[in-house]
């Protein structure tokens, strides 16, 4: 069984809907997301993303999401 990980999930939410980033509270109280799961994303994962999704909105939501998350 395939699953998508936390921020791939995000990230076609983002494409479906396309959603524009809103910070960090919308993402924690909107989506009600955790924000030890937001934590697990790492900087090579969004490096990654970034390859995968060509959308203009799906980048600036990585870019804006890279510069929110305490990555190492």
């Amino acid at each position: 069984m395939l699953v998508a990980k936390p921020c791939r999930a995000l990230m076609d939410l983002v494409c479906l809907r396309k959603l524009s980033w809103e910070g960090m509270g919308w993402l924690l109280e909107g989506l009600r997301i955790d924000r030890d799961s937001l934590s697990t994303i790492t900087e090579d994962e969004i490096k990654i993303l970034e390859l995968i999704y060509k959308h203009k909105r799906v980048k600036s939501y990585l870019s804006s999401l890279r510069r929110e998350l305490p990555l190492d």
